[in-house]
């Protein structure tokens, strides 16, 4: 009974229960100790309810803030569109297609890309170079898509060289500009309104470019590069032209020959080519474009001159076979920096001030909502001094190194790897991507061991012969599945001059397998001065200058069908590699005898 009496005298029970008689019924049933236990927990079960509460209403002071700020953002009054400190005309004002960006990008078809008619050159003087005479630059007449006449300004960024100025402007229906061999021109692109002469944005056009290929063996070698307010380019789908696109700079792309030019590539029609002529061409879009850049670049000796055409129209989607028939297309590049401004289109400045204010507005009134919280409890702020004991910190990750891993497999059941295994080599595979299966199973039970990619499996139960590895993955594991690995240890290291290492990859590898180092390369040389980190045969380089060449990026090499032999095999080969069909092998070639920054992987299995 007196327990009963304690109980119900006990303010902090009938302050903070809704039904006293409850509290009560439980005090008949237990000691004193656990009164306060139970206590205490109803008083730190009602703060949690209040600590919720006040979570709740500080995300939606936060809400109101930024409500206020982006309703400013999208109704306050805008300001003008301003290109070079001069006020500018918008012509983007529609776009042609109906269908989404995504969808675009997805599946890209004629009418998404709208054209460009350039009509005739009304100035030509680049580079000072004539033909003509007076202010530098190419001035075209042309007219968009939905009828709005423009001028297209060309001008030259740079002195270049050129073999016969009379190419530039236009011949027939097509844009071209004369280069000479070893020679780049730099030339930046802008819009003007055709009645105004003020600058103008372009909603939305197509630039296709032709017959990028090269001499006799390398002789006048091609590359365009355009930079700027791009969005989309496409090629063909057998296309002789190397891409090169990286996250690093997204503005930028640069298109360059891998084929020897032939009779009669320079199209008459631009919506009729044959597959020669398909095979060098790109299409390029622009988006919402105030200017971009130009760079026609011929990068070796030329015993000819390398005119450089183009035209107003998405040729690699509009186009047919002389008969008729489709033409393939081929990968899509994207520049998510401009796509970012095409999702709105126009993008006018906006009046920061209003969303300022807005703001302001915002932050007072979530002021006042915390004049109105509750205050903290002091007996709650009593109870919650006594601190819980931390949880155990979490056991350290596998670093590099040979290490094991058990988990449960048995025989039908999928081990979820993506290995890259080159073959011919005796190297055992190492993993490129964990996918559904045993292996992700096994990792999400959070053990330090987690199996990642780049390791290298060395050995699956008992077996450690490389050619028998793969054999025992395929055939499938037993219930208890073991798996020995070599995690990599990550070197980033600055080499100058040639790597002097065979390596090996093929298409679908990530980076190249050294295969042999030679005496006197920068490798051999990088091994002498760090002993502690000596790259050995079978280690890996997985990237170059920050690149890491996914090749579900598109660093795909397509070498022209005259060069293979049968198989598919590409009959030639270089001093830096066994294959020639990785776009990670062009890449060491090209900065062959520079400093470069690469990135290695370090096996211990390979230590000698």
């Amino acid at each position: 009974r007196s327990a009963v009496c304690r109980s119900c005298l006990d303010t902090r029970h009938l302050g903070r229960q809704k039904s006293p008689s409850r509290l009560v019924m439980r005090s008949l049933l237990r000691s004193e100790p656990e009164r306060d236990l139970e206590d205490r927990g109803l008083l730190e079960e009602e703060q949690s309810k209040s600590s919720g509460r006040k979570i709740y209403l500080v995300l939606g002071a936060f809400t109101l803030v930024a409500f206020c700020g982006l309703a400013a953002a999208v109704f306050a009054p805008k300001n003008s569109v301003v290109i070079n400190g001069k006020a500018a005309i918008s012509l983007a004002q529609k776009q042609k297609s109906t269908k989404s960006i995504s969808e675009q990008i997805k599946d890209p078809h004629c009418e998404d890309f709208p054209s460009l008619d350039i009509l005739e050159v009304t100035h030509n003087n680049l580079a000072n170079m004539g033909p003509g005479s007076g202010r530098e630059g190419i001035e075209y007449h042309a007219k968009t898509w939905d009828g709005k006449e423009i001028y297209m300004d060309l001008h030259a960024k740079a002195a270049f060289k050129s073999d016969d100025p009379k190419d530039f402007g236009m011949h027939g229906a097509y844009g071209t500009i004369n280069v000479a061999g070893n020679s780049e021109a730099r030339i930046e692109v802008s819009f003007r309104d055709f009645k105004t002469k003020k600058p103008a944005l372009l909603d939305d056009f197509s630039l296709s470019f032709f017959d990028i290929d090269h001499g006799k063996g390398t002789n006048g070698l091609e590359a365009l590069t355009i930079e700027g307010d791009w969005s989309m380019a496409v090629v063909a789908k057998d296309t002789t032209v190397l891409v090169h696109h990286t996250e690093g700079n997204e503005r930028r792309i640069t298109f360059q020959a891998t084929n020897r030019s032939q009779v009669l590539d320079d199209p008459s029609d631009p919506k009729v080519l044959t597959m020669n002529q398909y095979n060098k061409a790109i299409t390029v879009r622009f988006q919402h474009a105030n200017k971009f850049f130009l760079g026609m670049h011929v990068k070796t000796a030329a015993r000819f001159a390398r005119v450089f055409e183009f035209i107003g129209v998405a040729s690699i989607l509009c186009a047919k076979s002389p008969t008729g028939g489709t033409l393939p297309v081929g990968q899509v590049y994207v520049n998510e920096n401009q796509m970012k401004k095409v999702g709105g289109m126009v993008e006018e400045e906006t009046n920061w001030w209003w969303v300022l204010a807005a703001l302001i507005l915002g932050a007072l009134l979530a002021a006042l909502i915390f004049l109105f919280l509750p205050k903290k409890d002091p007996e709650y702020r009593e109870i919650v001094r006594e601190t819980v004991a931390a949880p155990p910190p979490p056991p350290p990750k596998q670093g590099p190194g040979i290490y094991a891993a058990a988990f449960a497999a048995g025989p039908g059941t999928k081990l979820g790897l993506h290995l890259d295994a080159p073959h011919g080599i005796n190297q055992p595979p190492m993993i490129k991507k964990i996918l559904e299966g045993a292996v992700q199973r096994f990792n999400t039970l959070g053990k330090p061991n987690a199996i990642e990619p780049y390791d290298m499996i060395i050995k699956v139960g008992d077996v450690s012969d490389p050619s028998q590895i793969m054999v025992e993955l395929k055939n499938g594991l037993p219930e208890d599945a073991k798996l020995t690995l070599d995690r990599p240890e990550k070197i980033e290291a600055m080499i100058e001059g040639d790597l002097g290492v065979k390596l090996d990859a093929m298409e679908d590898s990530y980076g190249a397998v050294i295969m042999e180092i030679e005496p006197s390369g920068s490798i051999a040389k990088w091994n002498k001065e760090n002993p502690t980190k000596k790259m050995n045969k079978g280690d890996r380089i997985v990237s170059v200058n920050g690149n890491t060449f996914d090749p579900k990026r598109g660093w795909t090499v397509r070498a022209d069908k005259s060069e293979k032999s049968g198989g598919g095999t590409p009959k030639k080969s270089a001093s830096f590699g066994s294959r020639m069909n990785s776009r990670f092998l062009e890449e060491i070639a090209e900065f062959k005898g520079k400093e470069i920054e690469v990135t290695m992987l370090k096996y211990i299995t390979f230590e000698k």
